[in-house]
């Protein structure tokens, strides 16, 4: 029996995947939930240019002092507010208004002084 999602078109798979992906999940995770193999997801991401911080090529992308992937925000309102009055690109950190890198966070300190 075939699933539902390997019943739709490749652009209509794309479409359910990608807000999934920005979502912060990643190929493994998709996967599972939509009950396909990782490479599926994979193969989509990479047809449509669908970027996932979860993926081996995103080493370099930065990381908050634990460790953690910032992921970009996707809505104005997730934003990190530190970058000289602009909004920096990444999510703010849980109970912030600032990001994780550590000179957003040296912001925030200074701030609540």
């Amino acid at each position: 029996m075939q699933k539902p999602f390997l019943k739709l078109s490749r652009d209509e798979q794309a479409d359910v995947v990608r807000p999934l992906i920005a979502d912060g999940g990643s190929y493994g995770s998709v996967a599972k939930r939509l009950r396909v193999k990782r490479g599926r997801i994979a193969g989509i991401c990479r047809d449509y240019d669908i970027k996932t911080t979860h993926s081996a090529g995103c080493a370099d992308l930065p990381k908050s002092d634990s460790g953690a992937v910032l992921r970009l925000a996707v809505i104005e309102a997730r934003q990190c507010i530190a970058d000289d009055g602009h909004r920096c690109a990444f999510e703010k950190q849980p109970g912030s208004d600032y990001c994780g890198l550590r000179q957003h966070q040296a912001l925030e300190k200074k701030r609540r002084r």
